[in-house]
């Protein structure tokens, strides 16, 4: 497993988008956009897809090993960032024609917090180069410094992201280990992930940001300090589900190819994931916007809908995605404004 394309990664990858998607699909073609009540299969979806893709990406961080500042700031930016300026103007566009969007300062959130993802992993490399960096004369001072960074704002989920990527930079330092135990990891993991989901609900998301400078701030005011500490726990209750959820599918299906090495299906499935950065930025005009607006269905049609429409609607969009990927990938210019590369 080493810089090269890992077969098993990248179907891990193409496994996670699509999880992405059927995801999107019931929060966006079914009424209550947002709200988890009622939509169970989105909700343990949501429990742990996106703590899988930054598993993941942390895992691949390992590559900046020996980069200066300035060369990962314009490497990430160029991969993450242009792409998150060029979807946010196309974005915006869709609302007006689609959503009849005619408030900036709504365009204007919508620019900031759409596509959340690829801005949160782009704080997570700065954090982690500057923690690396602290690290080799404090480490106590490196922990603290990243508890300080995940908890300075609540924008793009990266208090629950960032042990995520650590995580995976944790699974590229062992995995020779991990890999000889992955029976074992799957098995922790998963009775791990069972038991806690005992406690998820629909609200998993609603709780009071700990704002480490405002906790400092209101210590001596336990009205504002107690509900803080409170939703600290939350998060940790949600970092451990989406955690062990995602190392349960990760060891799940490294142990599959680890069986099944020469299975010619999985080893050509596994290159669609290589486009996986393209696809969670096209369903969010293709899906998100462009479909919503023009297909809903009734809630009441529960297994009919989640089990059946939204995985078909979702390899639908998985494949258009991929075809539209592939067609940007033939010009530079819309390689790189449109995809990073």
């Amino acid at each position: 497993m080493g810089t090269k394309r890992i077969y098993s990664l990248d179907f891990v990858k193409l496994v996670a988008i699509y999880l992405v998607l059927w995801g999107h699909c019931i929060q966006s073609l079914i009424p209550e956009v947002g709200s988890g009540e009622g939509k169970p299969v989105f909700l343990y979806i949501y429990s742990f897809h996106m703590s899988l893709f930054m598993i993941i990406s942390g895992y691949f961080a390992v590559n900046i090993e020996g980069e200066t500042f300035k060369k990962l700031i314009v490497s990430k930016f160029r991969q993450l960032i242009i792409p998150c300026i060029s979807w946010g103007a196309l974005i915006i566009l869709t609302d007006i024609v689609f959503n009849h969007l005619n408030n900036w300062e709504e365009g204007f959130k919508t620019f900031v917090f759409e596509i959340w993802f690829l801005k949160c992993l782009f704080l997570c490399y700065v954090v982690l180069f500057i923690s690396k960096k602290i690290w080799n004369f404090n480490k106590l001072l490196a922990i603290l410094f990243v508890f300080i960074a995940a908890h300075a704002t609540s924008i793009y989920g990266l208090s629950c992201m960032l042990p995520c990527f650590f995580v995976g930079l944790g699974f590229a330092k062992y995995k020779y280990y991990l890999l000889n135990h992955l029976t074992a990891v799957l098995f922790f993991t998963s009775i791990t992930y069972i038991v806690l989901l005992q406690w998820w609900d629909y609200d998993y998301a609603k709780y009071t940001f700990f704002n480490f400078f405002k906790f400092l701030m209101a210590l001596n005011d336990p009205t504002v300090a107690r509900p803080m500490l409170e939703g600290l726990l939350k998060e940790f209750y949600r970092i451990c589900v989406g955690i062990s959820g995602a190392v349960m599918i990760l060891s799940f299906i490294l142990l599959i190819f680890a069986k099944l090495p020469n299975v010619k299906l999985l080893n050509r499935l596994s290159v669609l994931g290589q486009y996986t950065l393209g696809i969670y930025v096209i369903q969010t005009v293709l899906l998100e916007r462009i479909i919503k607006s023009v297909i809903t269905f009734d809630a009441s049609s529960f297994y009919y809908f989640n089990f059946l429409l939204a995985p078909a609607i979702s390899l639908a969009v998985l494949i258009c995605c991929i075809v539209l990927v592939k067609l940007f990938l033939r010009s530079k210019w819309t390689s790189f404004i449109l995809l990073g590369k």
